[in-house]
């Protein structure tokens, strides 16, 4: 049978070429490539084929052989072995050493090519911020590893949970302020019911709209009529809600004003307190501690969104219109 795509082997190929001066033309031939399996993981003669050092390992009670590959279980909340409040253990490490297994042509070598195998599962959860992956040292063992810095280096890959704007230091701020200009034309039609307009968010998208609710929350704007006139609201999803649809806050605290003149509207949401603040053209017209349970939930980014509704025809515009936006801008700090 075909293995699914999702659980098919991932080739890693790393090219580890330090700044160094070539070799000269009579240099010896490259070594012969080695070769390590996981068929009698941890064995002494594994150990011994793969030159298994004493020092730095740990972990060996996580990893067993499946065939020649390893499998390594990783509990639930684990982190390094020196996490203090890690519910459970994770992982492993063990350092090999080309010169006893009397490989010295490696250990000499200028340059080495290390190549392996790895597979996820289709429901693998990297976790909210990364973790490490095999990779080539140098120097003595510990010296290039958990905050230690000796004569030695190493080259282990890393996964980090990033936006992919490489922004992490926006994703991460407790408080986050985002900005943009919005303009209804003077004959824009708000219609009978409603509308959406961007806000931001945090955690896995999709989780904080359309009635869905999951570890995630989004303060998306909206205008809602009422007495026939276009008031303004947050529209909150948070992870206190459950189900059913988001929650007005501040709803009649400022007007939509369509009249073709460029409106900045600037929101702040402060992930410790659950505070969210508006200014409208500059003035605070809302400030309210409506977000609830979104501390441990990082900023995912701008929540784009934008239509009429709701979910049927009776929110849209009696003819097609037109609005625009400009100057999205977001930071740690007041952007007014």
């Amino acid at each position: 049978m075909r293995e699914p795509r999702a659980f098919r082997w991932r080739l890693l190929g790393l090219v580890l070429a330090a700044a160094l001066a070539p070799l000269p033309a009579d240099a010896a031939p490259a070594a012969e490539p080695w070769t390590g399996d996981f068929a009698d993981i941890p064995s002494a003669s594994w150990k011994r084929q793969w030159g298994v050092l004493t020092k730095g390992d740990w972990g060996f009670d996580r990893m067993t052989p499946q065939g020649d590959a390893l499998d390594v279980f990783y509990g639930k909340g684990s982190s390094a072995p020196s996490c203090g409040d890690c519910p459970s253990e994770g992982g492993g490490q063990f350092y090999t050493d080309f010169r006893s297994i009397g490989r010295a042509d490696l250990a000499d070598a200028r340059t080495l090519y290390l190549s392996y195998q790895v597979r996820f599962p289709a429901d693998w959860d990297f976790g909210e911020r990364g973790g490490k992956l095999p990779g080539l040292y140098g120097g003595p063992p510990g010296q290039a590893t958990g905050g230690q810095h000796g004569d030695a280096w190493s080259t282990r890959y890393m996964w980090r949970i990033r936006s992919s704007i490489g922004r992490a230091d926006l994703a991460d701020a407790r408080t986050l302020y985002l900005s943009y200009q919005v303009r209804f034309p003077a004959d824009w039609d708000f219609g009978e019911r409603g509308g959406k307009l961007p806000g931001l968010y945090g955690g896995p998208p999709g989780q904080a709209t359309g009635g869905q609710h999951g570890d995630a929350w989004s303060t998306r704007y909206m205008w809602r009529i009422r007495s026939d006139e276009p008031k303004a609201t947050v529209y909150v999803y948070d992870p206190s809600m459950g189900s059913g649809y988001g929650e007005d806050v501040g709803l009649g605290a400022w007007n939509w004003a369509a009249d073709g003149q460029w409106h900045t509207v600037q929101q702040s949401v402060d992930r410790s307190s659950g505070t969210i603040t508006v200014w409208y053209d500059g003035r605070e017209v809302l400030r309210e501690q409506a977000v609830h349970e979104i501390a441990d939930i990082p900023f995912g980014g701008i929540l784009f969104s934008t239509f009429f509704g709701g979910h049927d025809t009776s929110w849209g515009p009696s003819r097609d219109v037109h609005a625009q936006f400009r100057d999205f801008r977001v930071s740690e700090t007041n952007l007014r």
